[in-house]
């Protein structure tokens, strides 16, 4: 039995010592709460993990330009999801067929290096607080 919530807190606790032995979680490198909210729970049951986001870009998509200007590379957020090794699985939700495309395209350039997840790390707190 699984759940979905995007309260990471409560979801961390139910990793830790509830009954479910899936989540679906919201997780990208620009929103990163799950690496501490949920992430060092799943060791002892070690519980399923989806992880979502709006779009498979996670956002970047649209900030692109933006985000080339404070130093981007033009690799998607969700590149970093899918290079998270606590999740199993990552679920997107493009609206158009070119976000198929750009999906597919992302996952072409294989996971993010631990630079690079530094980078969006610090890129997600920036445009996140």
């Amino acid at each position: 039995m699984g759940i979905s919530s995007h309260d990471r807190k409560v979801v961390g606790r139910l990793a830790e010592e509830g009954p479910f032995s899936m989540f679906m979680i919201r997780y990208n490198a620009a929103q990163p709460g799950a690496e501490s909210d949920i992430f060092p729970h799943l060791e002892r049951r070690k519980p399923m993990i989806v992880a979502y986001t709006r779009d498979f870009l996670a956002q970047a998509a649209a900030r692109t330009q933006r985000l080339d200007r404070q130093g981007g590379h033009g690799k998607a957020t969700a590149t970093a999801s899918v290079s998270q090794p606590a999740r199993d699985v990552v679920l997107s939700a493009p609206k158009t067929v070119v976000q198929v495309r750009e999906n597919l395209a992302a996952l072409e350039n294989g996971p993010f290096s631990e630079d690079e997840m530094t980078w969006m790390r610090d890129l997600g707190r920036a445009v996140h607080g």
